[in-house]
């Protein structure tokens, strides 16, 4: 989960209200945002305010979708507390997920394995230390209390992106399916699953699959600074340059011009001439050509000082 993510998938929201829906899942809770550090990357990136604002946004999403009165879509799975799908409509979403009950298990449950499905009803799930894993039996009871036809629901990394659950037989259409779509799930380094990502797609009544591959993550700066933070010291350091450049010139060519007056005070001798050799307009930018010297070596001497500074922060 990263904050572009999340900000980018609102911004659709926005944009297509009426074509995107997003459910919430477990991640998307104080502790585990906390556990997964997009706590301290809002904080990081923006401050506290921006990070607590994200909580009252996923406290509000929805908890399940139907679709097409066919699928029941849910984060994580069913619930022996879950009838009708009318129970989820009472349930007070409003709040940081329980360990037990209705919404705790909606976010957090899993199916059973293909092989004990079909004798299992609800046990312990101890991979999550909460909520349950639920069988083909109770499974089949919500979905006929309610004409549906299967449960669309993620959860679970998938090595191929998704999987069908064919409790009811090899040719039967699946009562679960689990679609994952973050490839590489949980980061693209050494530790990742190597997964596939998938999308199901219903087009015209009819279920396929989209499968894709990850691609190269982009790129970071140290720290995740933002550009113009990076930047600017960098900027400084060239324009330091430039500066210390045309200031080394200007040195330069005052020595030649005072080789045969070091002794003498040039500073004097140099307006005296002025005022005899030029008139006043000519006086004047001669003057202001100096100021500007001045106000050059004292930039020069800034950046100069910041250099410093940021090879000793």
């Amino acid at each position: 989960m990263s904050l572009e993510v999340t900000a980018y998938l609102l911004a659709l929201k926005l944009c297509y209200p009426k074509n995107v829906h997003m459910l919430r899942g477990n991640h998307e809770s104080r502790s585990m945002t906390e556990h997964f550090t997009f706590r301290q990357e809002c904080i990081d990136k923006f401050d506290e305010e921006v990070y607590e604002s994200f909580m009252d946004l996923f406290d509000s999403l929805p908890l399940a979708v139907d679709v097409n009165g066919d699928y029941l879509c849910v984060h994580g799975g069913i619930s022996p507390h879950l009838n009708k799908s009318t129970d989820i409509d009472k349930i007070n979403r409003f709040v940081e997920p329980p360990l037990e009950g209705l919404l705790c298990d909606i976010l957090w449950s899993d199916p059973a394995d293909d092989g004990k499905a079909k004798k299992t009803k609800y046990k312990q799930n101890k991979v999550r230390q909460c909520s349950y894993e639920f069988g083909l039996d109770p499974l089949k009871k919500v979905l006929a209390n309610n004409s549906y036809i299967s449960l669309i629901r993620a959860h679970q990394v998938q090595v191929d992106g998704y999987k069908m659950h064919r409790w009811g037989g090899t040719n039967a259409f699946p009562v679960v399916i689990t679609v994952f779509s973050a490839p590489c799930y949980p980061n693209h380094g050494p530790n990742n699953y190597g997964n596939k990502g998938a999308v199901i797609l219903l087009e015209q009544g009819k279920m396929g699959i989209k499968q894709y591959r990850d691609v190269d993550t982009p790129y970071h700066l140290p720290d995740d600074l933002d550009l113009f933070t990076w930047s600017v010291p960098y900027m400084f350091d060239k324009v330091k340059e430039i500066i210390e450049t045309v200031n080394k010139r200007a040195v330069a060519v005052d020595k030649v011009r005072d080789k045969d007056l070091s002794k003498k005070d040039f500073h004097q001798m140099f307006d005296d001439e002025l005022h005899q050799r030029f008139d006043k307009k000519e006086f004047m930018l001669r003057k202001k050509w100096k100021e500007m010297r001045a106000k050059i070596k004292c930039w020069a001497r800034f950046c100069r000082i910041l250099h410093i500074l940021r090879e000793n922060k």
